[in-house]
């Protein structure tokens, strides 16, 4: 199998995220993230791996809505697209609601606007995936799910340049975030295959409601 993108795994490989802005071009960051995130310290722990100037914008909230796009590419257009790249930290929905704001953002128009991979849009500024949870894969593509209030349903962005530049996986960064979260993503792949379902949902049960010894 050939990875489209540039993987990095290990414990303390979020140092290398200064050298891997500057590889994409960047000089400062745009942090793109949940509370959830930022209340376990796992945005800051990032942010101070590099010197390099960073914003937070961290209203993402579970599938999340074209209003939270819209209003995260505005913040992005105001903090400037010149010399910056997106890093991605947390869930799905933290990688999902980063490529559409990175592809909003660059083209100034609302996001049920930006039409599937079309051939008019202006490509989205380069991100770096920096995933806390395993399971759902929006690091490896290069769309996103995001739910379209109005109708009541999930519906899909995507371009070519919204592939993550590069992934950095530190198992480190996970220290600290809710057990049933980690559990339930950890059984995700499983669980999308209907044989697996009832199984996966006993264990991760189990494991979010183990008491601590």
């Amino acid at each position: 199998m050939t990875l489209r993108n540039r993987v990095l795994f290990g414990v303390g490989e979020i140092r290398r995220l200064p050298e891997v802005v500057a590889a994409a071009g960047g000089e400062r960051v745009f942090v793109v993230t949940d509370p959830g995130v930022v209340a376990a310290g796992v945005a800051d722990r990032a942010i101070a791996s590099s010197d390099l100037p960073a914003t937070v914008y961290s209203d993402v909230e579970p599938n999340p809505s074209g209003a939270t796009i819209e209003k995260g590419a505005a913040a992005l257009r105001t903090y400037g697209l010149g010399g910056t790249v997106i890093v991605a930290i947390g869930g799905g929905s933290a990688m999902d609601a980063a490529k559409a704001i990175a592809l909003c953002a660059a083209n100034d128009r609302p996001v049920w606007e930006l039409e599937y991979d079309g051939a008019d849009l202006a490509p989205g500024i380069p991100i770096i995936a920096v995933p806390t949870t395993a399971g759902t894969g929006s690091e490896a593509h290069p769309f996103s799910v995001i739910t379209h209030e109005e109708i009541g349903r999930k519906d899909y962005i995507g371009h070519r340049s919204l592939l993550p530049v590069t992934t950095i996986l530190d198992p480190q960064l996970t220290v600290g975030l809710p057990p049933g979260v980690t559990a339930a993503a950890e059984w995700r792949p499983a669980a999308d295959d209907p044989a697996g379902r009832p199984a996966c949902g006993e264990i991760v049960v189990g494991v979010a409601v183990k008491p601590t010894a």
